[in-house]
């Protein structure tokens, strides 16, 4: 080879990027290109002839060295050696070469020279750590992903890697997963029938053609548990193979959820729909669900219920006074801003009958919007509770108002009884000492018929106070009205038509007879008034009925009735009627609203009734008139017999001696005198006390008794005993200013030889001892 040879051949040696050169078979550098030489800021001398391995392109690494020098010798002995080493440039770089040692043979064979060789790889070194580090974290992911995850070779069927989550899945070890494939991990058939042996290759080669597939799919674990998953299959690129990585998600947590939220929905829904309280939803100003008791309390469908508007569903007017569209829309506002609203409304069924309710409305975040939760709770049992309490309350306080007044009523009228008893007994002695034709006889006659009528008075006021029944006896109703009737027809106004419907066989009631007579009388005038100059009707019916406590209870609340069997009496008219306010006044003593009268009239009526255990229910309607009925306890006692004729007590001759007991001065005073008048001998006492110790002073001595009910110290009652042990046949006549039925209770079956009701005439005083007297 000429020189111009060597030149190019040197050239092209020195230019080379490789890092090149020449050692001798022991390892000693015999050359280097410019490029070792430049890269490591040497020159030929400063290396020429040394081991190669003391160089300072191996001096920063013993163990590069020691590598190095084992590779001399490798290649000493005719082999090729490499490896992958780094080196420091004059300038500091770092650079990754791969190394290799060739050694140069001659003609047999035999190692004349070693060739170095060094290419810097620094740019792949870093393409392929970066590609390492990619691929570490690619692997962490699909390690620690939460899904299992699995690299199918399409060609063999087999699954080639798996991730530990994989294992969990299918409950077996990865080296177990290499062997299998899909078709052995899964049922024979799939949920839609379909065997899986067919599917899942179909499944694999979609997503070869078109990249992805997804699906629903249920593999089986290597204990045969069954797993339902949803599968996404990707082709990865740049595989050798057909290779496809499947992310399998387990969705047996997902199903749990879902068949929990479907029972609880369901359970939620039944509650909604079995509730007996109304439950609906409201979007706006709309309906968009209800449950049965709202189609039930409307009386409605469904379909027609969703069309309307609450407001649509309600009267024009709630009882406020406020139109339901703008208090709806109130309401509405208010539980959005407050969260939580409660309030009565009043509805309207499509039948057109109104019905109260107590709304609650909540909100609730429902599908993006605030939705409101509504109830309706049907509050008309409790309205009708709180109206029959308060009408309760009402007749209690009513009655307790009128037992007050009737307790001072009674007493008012037995005080003034017992002063009129001294005024008539007076006058009786004053009428028996004056000439009859005399002046001062007729006014004598004039003064005791104010007394009279001012007892009719204090009698009128013990039938309000419900102590004045006085004779008790069994009556027919039907036969005392009927004695009634021409009392009524001359009391009524002339254009008053007067009808009677009075049922035949009527149980007999326990009656005082004038004050029944009294009630009719009264009901029957007020119906007239009631009518004025207008022509209308009144009717007088009677009836028995049988009454429970139901309707004792509803009727009569607070009148004392007991169920059983009742003769009623019905008064009723079509006149003005009465306004609930009127109608709440009209038993009030001395209220009335007639120009003129004392206003005693119904209050009287309804002390009567008390009297008699009767109750009275009364209704009026302005226009259209009043009825007033009155409930009176049936007897069973036999049917009253025709009295006995008796003779004229006027012949018979009084005497003997009466111990006389009253409290009060004056009557013990003038009551002695028209004892006296009347042929008794009279020993007086102020008191029971005083009358036991004058009578036990000779029992045998006293022919009868005349004994105060109500006295200070010892009344009447233990009087009677004290008197009654002393001397068992004494005939002892009680006195009271109260009625016989109230005062002589206490009595019954002792033997009382009569009664008097003060005040009381000379005649009916000596009518009373005659009979005491001559039983």
């Amino acid at each position: 080879m000429g020189e111009p040879d060597q030149i190019n051949l040197r050239s092209v040696y020195d230019a080379s990027h490789h890092f090149m050169g020449v050692l001798s078979p022991d390892g000693r550098l015999l050359d280097a290109n410019k490029t070792a030489l430049q890269a490591a800021g040497l020159t030929m001398a400063e290396v020429q002839g040394r081991p190669f391995w003391e160089t300072p392109w191996w001096a920063h690494d013993p163990g590069e060295q020691a590598r190095l020098k084992a590779g001399i010798q490798r290649a000493a002995r005719g082999e090729c050696f490499e490896m992958e080493t780094t080196h420091t440039t004059a300038d500091g770089r770092v650079l990754v070469v791969s190394f290799s040692i060739r050694p140069l043979l001659d003609e047999q064979g035999r190692v004349v020279a070693l060739l170095p060789e060094g290419r810097d790889i620094s740019d792949l070194a870093r393409e392929r750590e970066q590609l390492r580090l990619s691929e570490m974290r690619f692997r962490s992911l699909v390690e620690h992903a939460p899904e299992a995850i699995v690299i199918l070779d399409a060609a063999t069927g087999r699954f080639v890697e798996a991730n530990a989550q994989a294992e969990v899945l299918f409950k077996a070890a990865r080296s177990r997963l290499m062997e299998l494939g899909p078709s052995q991990l899964s049922p024979e058939f799939q949920p839609g029938g379909r065997a899986s042996a067919e599917a899942a290759p179909a499944h694999v080669r979609r997503a070869l053609v078109e990249g992805t597939a997804e699906f629903e799919w249920t593999h089986q674990a290597l204990d045969g548990e069954l797993i339902p998953c949803e599968v996404r299959l990707l082709k990865l690129p740049g595989s050798a193979g057909d290779l496809v990585r499947g992310s399998l998600v387990d969705l047996r947590p997902w199903l749990a959820k879902e068949r929990h939220l479907l029972e609880s929905e369901n359970k939620f829904r039944l509650l909604f729909e079995r509730s007996v309280e109304g439950l609906l939803l409201l979007d706006g100003d709309r309906f968009t669900d209800c449950n049965q008791a709202v189609l039930d309390l409307l009386g409605c469908t469904e379909p027609e219920f969703l069309r309307l508007h609450p407001w649509e569903l309600s009267p024009p007017v709630q009882p406020d006074g406020r139109a339901s569209e703008e208090k709806a829309r109130d309401m509405i506002a208010t539980a959005h801003a407050r969260g939580v609203h409660r309030f009565e409304w009043m509805h309207r069924r499509l039948s057109g009958e109104d019905f109260p309710v107590e709304v609650t409305l909540i909100p609730i975040p429902l599908g993006g919007k605030d939705i409101l939760f509504t109830s309706w709770r049907d509050i008309t049992d409790r309205k009708k509770a709180e109206q029959d309490r308060l009408q309760l309350e009402r007749q209690m306080l009513h009655a307790q108002k009128l037992e007050s007044l009737g307790v001072l009523a009674g007493g008012i009228a037995h005080d003034f009884n017992n002063l009129l008893t001294a005024i008539l007994a007076n006058l009786n002695l004053a009428e028996a000492g004056v000439p009859e034709d005399s002046p001062v006889a007729a006014r004598l006659r004039a003064t005791e018929g104010a007394a009279l009528k001012a007892a009719e008075l204090t009698r009128q006021m013990l039938a309000y106070s419900g102590k004045g029944r006085f004779v008790v006896r069994p009556h027919d109703l039907n036969l005392v009205v009927r004695e009634v009737t021409d009392l009524v027809k001359v009391s009524i106004a002339k254009k008053a038509n007067l009808h009677f419907s009075l049922e035949e066989d009527l149980p007999l009631v326990e009656a005082d007879e004038a004050q029944l007579q009294q009630v009719i009388l009264n009901l029957v005038t007020n119906a007239s008034d009631a009518l004025g100059d207008r022509e209308g009707e009144i009717r007088v019916t009677t009836c028995a009925r049988t009454l429970d406590e139901t309707f004792i209870s509803a009727t009569f609340p607070s009148q004392g009735l007991t169920p059983g069997l009742y003769a009623v009496l019905e008064v009723g008219d079509t006149g003005v009627g009465m306004t609930p306010e009127v109608l709440a006044r009209i038993f009030d003593p001395f209220f009335t609203t007639k120009p003129t009268g004392h206003g005693l009239g119904l209050s009287a009526i309804q002390g009567i009734l008390r009297g008699h255990r009767a109750g009275l229910k009364v209704y009026s309607e302005p226009g259209r008139g009043t009825s007033f009925q009155v409930y009176l306890p049936a007897t069973s006692a036999p049917r009253p017999q025709a009295a006995l004729v008796h003779s004229d007590p006027s012949d018979v001759v009084l005497s003997g001696r009466v111990l006389l007991v009253d409290d009060e001065d004056s009557i013990l005073e003038v009551t002695a005198k028209a004892l006296e008048r009347l042929g008794f001998e009279v020993a007086t006492a102020a008191d029971g006390r005083e009358a036991v110790e004058l009578f036990s002073q000779g029992p045998e001595a006293f022919r009868l008794a005349l004994v105060d009910l109500t006295m200070p110290r010892m009344d009447g009652r233990e009087c009677f005993k004290a008197l009654r042990a002393l001397r068992p046949d004494l005939p002892v006549v009680l006195c009271s200013g109260f009625s016989e039925q109230e005062s002589v209770k206490a009595f019954l079956g002792e033997g009382l030889a009569g009664f008097i009701q003060k005040p009381y005439s000379m005649g009916t005083l000596r009518k009373a001892l005659i009979e005491a007297l001559h039983p």
